[in-house]
Protein backbone atom coordinates (compact mmCIF):
# COMPACT_ATOMS: atom_id res chain seq x y z
CA UNK A 1 0.00 0.00 0.00
CA UNK A 2 1.31 3.54 -0.87
CA UNK A 3 0.23 6.37 0.57
CA UNK A 4 -0.10 10.24 -0.95
CA UNK A 5 -0.84 13.70 -0.31
CA UNK A 6 -2.80 15.02 -3.46
CA UNK A 7 -4.71 18.31 -3.32
CA UNK A 8 -4.18 19.00 0.29
CA UNK A 9 -5.01 15.37 1.50
CA UNK A 10 -3.42 12.00 2.50
CA UNK A 11 -4.95 9.35 0.40
CA UNK A 12 -4.36 5.43 -0.19
CA UNK A 13 -4.11 4.13 -3.66
CA UNK A 14 -7.84 3.61 -4.38
CA UNK A 15 -8.67 7.24 -3.71
CA UNK A 16 -5.67 8.62 -5.89
CA UNK A 17 -6.92 11.06 -8.10
CA UNK A 18 -5.23 13.55 -10.18
CA UNK A 19 -7.10 16.13 -12.29
CA UNK A 20 -7.24 15.26 -16.29
CA UNK A 21 -6.30 19.15 -17.23
CA UNK A 22 -3.19 19.39 -15.24
CA UNK A 23 -0.24 20.92 -17.56
CA UNK A 24 1.76 18.03 -16.26
CA UNK A 25 -0.24 15.28 -17.80
CA UNK A 26 -1.20 17.06 -20.65
CA UNK A 27 1.50 18.78 -21.82
CA UNK A 28 4.68 17.29 -19.29
CA UNK A 29 4.53 20.38 -17.59
CA UNK A 30 6.42 19.15 -14.50
CA UNK A 31 9.47 18.42 -11.98
CA UNK A 32 10.35 15.66 -9.60
CA UNK A 33 12.35 14.40 -7.27
CA UNK A 34 12.51 10.87 -5.85
CA UNK A 35 14.56 9.43 -2.56
CA UNK A 36 14.34 6.49 -0.66
CA UNK A 37 15.02 5.51 3.61
CA UNK A 38 17.14 4.19 5.50
CA UNK A 39 15.71 2.96 8.88
CA UNK A 40 12.64 5.34 7.89
CA UNK A 41 14.68 8.38 7.71
CA UNK A 42 14.89 10.05 4.51
CA UNK A 43 18.29 10.67 2.69
CA UNK A 44 19.74 13.31 2.37
CA UNK A 45 16.21 15.26 2.60
CA UNK A 46 17.73 18.59 2.13
CA UNK A 47 19.95 18.17 -0.45
CA UNK A 48 16.97 16.98 -2.61
CA UNK A 49 14.54 19.28 -1.99
CA UNK A 50 17.07 21.91 -2.49
CA UNK A 51 17.65 20.25 -5.94
CA UNK A 52 13.69 20.35 -6.39
CA UNK A 53 13.51 24.53 -6.28
CA UNK A 54 16.22 24.00 -8.58
CA UNK A 55 14.47 22.41 -11.05
CA UNK A 56 11.15 24.37 -10.46
CA UNK A 57 12.94 27.53 -11.13
CA UNK A 58 14.48 26.26 -14.47
CA UNK A 59 11.02 25.74 -15.76
CA UNK A 60 9.19 28.61 -14.59
CA UNK A 61 7.73 27.16 -11.53
CA UNK A 62 7.14 28.22 -8.30
CA UNK A 63 7.05 25.68 -4.89
CA UNK A 64 3.95 26.02 -3.14
CA UNK A 65 4.81 25.28 0.49
CA UNK A 66 8.38 26.20 2.27
CA UNK A 67 11.16 23.30 2.59
CA UNK A 68 10.00 22.98 6.40
CA UNK A 69 6.57 22.12 4.81
CA UNK A 70 7.34 19.85 2.78
CA UNK A 71 9.29 18.00 5.04
CA UNK A 72 6.46 17.78 7.51
CA UNK A 73 4.16 16.33 4.80
CA UNK A 74 6.62 13.75 3.92
CA UNK A 75 6.89 12.46 7.43
CA UNK A 76 3.31 12.44 8.01
CA UNK A 77 3.18 10.07 4.81
CA UNK A 78 5.98 7.67 6.55
CA UNK A 79 4.17 7.59 9.87
CA UNK A 80 1.46 6.28 7.32
CA UNK A 81 3.25 3.93 5.97
CA UNK A 82 3.55 0.16 6.50
CA UNK A 83 6.49 -0.62 5.09
CA UNK A 84 9.67 -0.60 6.75
CA UNK A 85 11.78 1.09 4.45
CA UNK A 86 9.88 3.63 1.68
CA UNK A 87 10.51 5.06 -1.81
CA UNK A 88 9.76 9.28 -1.58
CA UNK A 89 8.65 10.95 -5.02
CA UNK A 90 7.63 14.17 -4.82
CA UNK A 91 6.10 16.30 -8.14
CA UNK A 92 5.57 19.53 -9.31
CA UNK A 93 3.69 20.27 -12.02
CA UNK A 94 1.53 22.99 -13.94
CA UNK A 95 -1.41 22.18 -12.15
CA UNK A 96 -5.14 23.30 -13.73
CA UNK A 97 -4.78 26.10 -16.18
CA UNK A 98 -7.02 28.73 -18.22
CA UNK A 99 -4.31 28.92 -20.48
CA UNK A 100 -4.16 25.37 -21.38
CA UNK A 101 -0.37 25.48 -21.78
CA UNK A 102 1.37 27.79 -19.36
CA UNK A 103 1.12 27.89 -15.66
CA UNK A 104 -1.07 30.50 -14.40
CA UNK A 105 -0.55 29.72 -10.76
CA UNK A 106 1.49 28.28 -8.13
CA UNK A 107 2.94 24.31 -8.95
CA UNK A 108 0.89 21.99 -7.36
CA UNK A 109 2.12 19.40 -4.97
CA UNK A 110 2.29 15.67 -5.29
CA UNK A 111 3.70 13.40 -2.32
CA UNK A 112 4.02 9.79 -2.66
CA UNK A 113 5.28 7.35 0.17
CA UNK A 114 5.64 4.07 -1.51
CA UNK A 115 6.68 0.41 -0.40
CA UNK A 116 11.07 0.42 -1.44
CA UNK A 117 11.83 -2.10 -4.33
CA UNK A 118 15.51 -3.12 -4.04
CA UNK A 119 17.21 -4.74 -6.81
CA UNK A 120 18.49 -8.31 -7.18
CA UNK A 121 20.94 -8.72 -4.97
CA UNK A 122 23.26 -10.56 -8.67
CA UNK A 123 23.62 -7.09 -10.09
CA UNK A 124 25.71 -5.83 -7.27
CA UNK A 125 27.80 -9.36 -7.28
CA UNK A 126 27.96 -10.02 -10.99
CA UNK A 127 27.49 -6.13 -12.37
CA UNK A 128 24.84 -4.95 -15.25
CA UNK A 129 24.65 -4.68 -18.66
CA UNK A 130 24.60 -0.68 -20.17
CA UNK A 131 24.32 0.16 -23.49
CA UNK A 132 24.24 4.00 -25.41
CA UNK A 133 22.18 5.91 -27.04
CA UNK A 134 22.52 8.98 -29.34
CA UNK A 135 19.14 10.24 -27.49
CA UNK A 136 19.12 13.99 -26.23
CA UNK A 137 17.09 14.71 -22.78
CA UNK A 138 15.95 18.19 -22.63
CA UNK A 139 16.53 20.59 -19.60
CA UNK A 140 19.21 17.69 -18.46
CA UNK A 141 20.36 20.04 -15.45
CA UNK A 142 16.84 19.59 -14.70
CA UNK A 143 14.68 16.95 -12.80
CA UNK A 144 11.61 16.92 -15.39
CA UNK A 145 9.25 14.83 -15.67
CA UNK A 146 10.28 13.88 -19.35
CA UNK A 147 11.74 10.15 -19.30
CA UNK A 148 10.63 9.26 -22.82
CA UNK A 149 14.33 9.40 -24.17
CA UNK A 150 15.68 7.63 -21.44
CA UNK A 151 12.70 4.65 -22.34
CA UNK A 152 13.43 4.33 -25.66
CA UNK A 153 16.97 4.02 -25.38
CA UNK A 154 16.44 1.00 -22.55
CA UNK A 155 13.82 0.19 -25.24
CA UNK A 156 16.54 0.11 -28.12
CA UNK A 157 19.43 -1.36 -25.31
CA UNK A 158 16.93 -4.88 -25.12
CA UNK A 159 19.43 -6.64 -27.59
CA UNK A 160 22.28 -6.03 -24.86
CA UNK A 161 20.11 -6.69 -22.20
CA UNK A 162 20.51 -3.10 -20.76
CA UNK A 163 19.52 -2.79 -17.73
CA UNK A 164 20.41 1.15 -18.23
CA UNK A 165 21.15 3.52 -21.34
CA UNK A 166 23.65 6.45 -21.68
CA UNK A 167 23.65 9.32 -23.33
CA UNK A 168 26.16 10.49 -25.80
CA UNK A 169 26.83 14.02 -26.69
CA UNK A 170 27.72 15.12 -30.18
CA UNK A 171 31.20 13.98 -29.93
CA UNK A 172 30.63 10.45 -28.59
CA UNK A 173 31.10 11.89 -25.24
CA UNK A 174 29.04 9.45 -22.14
CA UNK A 175 27.00 12.21 -20.52
CA UNK A 176 25.32 9.98 -17.87
CA UNK A 177 22.49 7.28 -17.53
CA UNK A 178 18.69 7.85 -18.16
CA UNK A 179 18.42 7.43 -14.49
CA UNK A 180 21.74 7.17 -13.27
CA UNK A 181 25.06 9.15 -13.03
CA UNK A 182 28.22 7.25 -14.54
CA UNK A 183 31.61 7.00 -13.25
CA UNK A 184 34.72 5.16 -14.30
CA UNK A 185 37.71 4.21 -13.03
CA UNK A 186 40.81 3.72 -15.41
CA UNK A 187 44.69 2.80 -14.00
CA UNK A 188 44.00 4.78 -10.31
CA UNK A 189 41.74 7.78 -10.90
CA UNK A 190 38.16 7.72 -10.67
CA UNK A 191 36.53 9.68 -13.39
CA UNK A 192 32.85 10.93 -14.13
CA UNK A 193 31.71 13.49 -16.54
CA UNK A 194 31.05 16.89 -15.89
CA UNK A 195 29.37 18.58 -18.45
CA UNK A 196 26.77 21.27 -17.96
CA UNK A 197 24.36 18.92 -19.78
CA UNK A 198 24.12 16.51 -17.08
CA UNK A 199 22.09 15.89 -13.77
CA UNK A 200 23.72 16.97 -10.51
CA UNK A 201 22.91 14.06 -8.90
CA UNK A 202 22.94 13.49 -5.03
CA UNK A 203 24.21 10.43 -5.09
CA UNK A 204 27.05 11.62 -7.58
CA UNK A 205 28.07 13.82 -5.29
CA UNK A 206 28.09 11.65 -2.25
CA UNK A 207 30.32 9.31 -4.04
CA UNK A 208 33.06 11.91 -5.49
CA UNK A 209 33.04 12.94 -1.44
CA UNK A 210 33.65 9.71 -0.30
CA UNK A 211 35.91 8.71 -3.12
CA UNK A 212 38.35 12.12 -2.82
CA UNK A 213 40.32 10.52 0.42
CA UNK A 214 40.84 6.77 -1.44
CA UNK A 215 41.37 7.85 -5.43
CA UNK A 216 42.50 10.39 -7.81
CA UNK A 217 39.58 12.20 -8.96
CA UNK A 218 39.33 13.18 -12.84
CA UNK A 219 36.20 15.13 -13.96
CA UNK A 220 36.27 15.26 -17.37
CA UNK A 221 35.15 14.22 -21.06
CA UNK A 222 35.12 10.11 -21.37
CA UNK A 223 35.04 9.30 -25.05
CA UNK A 224 33.24 6.73 -26.30
CA UNK A 225 36.51 5.13 -27.59
CA UNK A 226 38.17 5.11 -24.41
CA UNK A 227 35.89 2.81 -23.13
CA UNK A 228 37.83 -0.48 -23.71
CA UNK A 229 40.78 1.18 -22.14
CA UNK A 230 38.81 1.54 -18.24
CA UNK A 231 39.26 -1.46 -15.85
CA UNK A 232 35.95 -0.28 -13.89
CA UNK A 233 32.54 1.26 -14.44
CA UNK A 234 29.68 2.20 -12.32
CA UNK A 235 26.33 3.91 -12.41
CA UNK A 236 25.31 6.17 -9.40
CA UNK A 237 21.88 7.06 -8.14
CA UNK A 238 19.54 7.15 -4.93
CA UNK A 239 17.53 3.88 -5.40
CA UNK A 240 20.56 2.35 -7.69
CA UNK A 241 22.88 3.22 -4.66
CA UNK A 242 26.64 2.04 -6.17
CA UNK A 243 26.01 -0.30 -8.79
CA UNK A 244 28.79 -1.88 -11.07
CA UNK A 245 28.88 -1.99 -15.01
CA UNK A 246 30.46 -4.92 -16.34
CA UNK A 247 29.04 -4.55 -19.95
CA UNK A 248 28.60 -1.88 -22.37
CA UNK A 249 27.11 -2.28 -25.84
CA UNK A 250 28.26 -5.79 -25.09
CA UNK A 251 31.85 -4.94 -24.75
CA UNK A 252 33.07 -5.75 -21.44
CA UNK A 253 34.26 -3.34 -19.32
CA UNK A 254 37.74 -4.09 -17.90
CA UNK A 255 37.91 -7.98 -17.24
CA UNK A 256 34.27 -8.27 -17.20
CA UNK A 257 33.88 -8.34 -14.01
CA UNK A 258 32.96 -6.28 -10.42
CA UNK A 259 36.38 -4.82 -9.97
CA UNK A 260 37.52 -4.18 -6.42
CA UNK A 261 37.68 -0.53 -6.60
CA UNK A 262 33.78 -0.57 -7.47
CA UNK A 263 33.62 -2.74 -4.35
CA UNK A 264 35.73 -0.38 -2.32
CA UNK A 265 33.30 2.25 -3.32
CA UNK A 266 30.43 0.16 -2.56
CA UNK A 267 31.78 -0.51 1.26
CA UNK A 268 32.21 2.97 1.40
CA UNK A 269 28.88 4.03 0.95
CA UNK A 270 27.26 1.37 2.81
CA UNK A 271 29.34 2.35 6.09
CA UNK A 272 28.54 5.97 5.08
CA UNK A 273 24.54 5.16 5.38
CA UNK A 274 24.86 2.72 8.29
CA UNK A 275 26.62 6.00 9.96
CA UNK A 276 23.76 8.02 9.87
CA UNK A 277 25.10 11.30 10.03
CA UNK A 278 24.26 12.62 6.40
CA UNK A 279 25.94 15.96 6.27
CA UNK A 280 24.55 18.33 3.41
CA UNK A 281 26.39 17.81 -0.15
CA UNK A 282 26.08 21.42 -0.90
CA UNK A 283 26.01 20.69 -4.84
CA UNK A 284 26.86 23.65 -6.04
CA UNK A 285 24.76 24.27 -8.90
CA UNK A 286 21.63 24.11 -6.73
CA UNK A 287 22.79 25.97 -3.91
CA UNK A 288 22.31 28.92 -6.38
CA UNK A 289 18.53 29.02 -6.01
CA UNK A 290 17.06 31.77 -5.10
CA UNK A 291 14.02 32.26 -2.33
CA UNK A 292 12.27 33.45 -4.66
CA UNK A 293 10.86 30.04 -6.04
CA UNK A 294 8.45 30.11 -2.85
CA UNK A 295 6.72 33.46 -4.52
Amino acid sequence: MSYHFINDAFVTDDKAQIPLGDLGLTRGMGVCDIMRTYRKKPFHLHDHLIRLAYSAKEVGLELPKSFEAIEALLLRLLERAPSDESTLRILLTGGESRHRFLADRKASLFISAMPLTLFSEEFYTQGVSVSTTTLERPFPKSKTLFYLPAALAVKEGERWGAFEALYLNEKREILEGGTSNFFAFKNEALITPGDERILHGITRALVLRLAKEHFPIEIRPIPYEEIQELDEALIVSTTKEVLPVTLLDGCPIGKGTVGEKTKKMMRLFKAYVENGAWPPLKISRHEETPASVFG
